[in-house]
């Protein structure tokens, strides 16, 4: 029986670590968000759960 409380993210966080620190450091959250096909807070929540701070411009 699968866990219900199971938060379930389509954003890979070894993928947007890799994004960030190296493939595209100057990227704003909204090309981020496009890039990975969600919304701009989802990315703000990956982020502040690796403890990435970003500009939000």
């Amino acid at each position: 029986m699968p866990h219900e409380n199971v938060l379930h993210t389509k954003i890979d966080r070894e993928k947007l670590r890799d994004d960030v620190s190296s493939e595209h450091p100057d990227a704003y959250i909204k090309e981020m968000a496009k890039e990975f096909g969600c919304s701009e807070s989802g990315i703000n929540y990956e982020l502040a759960k690796l403890r990435i701070t970003r500009k939000k411009d």
